[in-house]
């Protein structure tokens, strides 16, 4: 499986659990920080099992990290940022004089 697949998976994961933690279904959200580390190979026949967690979702920025695992072993993990438009504060504005 290729490293492109194993962040794409570990994204969609995450994404998810955004999803279901936060009232954002439907609403889009773009990416902007991956920091991935792969630790192994995954070849045909290989179960994997993704693990996330959401760190921090403050004024439209998500925060979080997904592992994936073979069995017992570490095969790869991330951070990523998620930037959600709609959420974020909007600026005042203010009338010169």
């Amino acid at each position: 499986m290729p490293a492109s697949l194993l962040t794409e998976a570990m994204l969609q994961a995450l994404v998810l659990t955004l999803y279901t933690k936060t009232d954002h279904a439907g609403k889009p959200s773009f990416i902007i920080d991956i920091q991935v580390k792969l630790l192994m190979k995954v070849r045909p026949g290989m179960s994997i099992v993704i693990e996330t967690k959401l760190t921090s979702h403050k004024r439209g920025i998500s925060r979080g990290e997904a592992r994936i695992f073979y069995k017992d072993n570490l095969v790869c993990s991330g951070q990523f940022v998620y930037v959600s438009p709609h959420e974020m504060p909007r600026p005042k504005l203010t009338v010169g004089s």
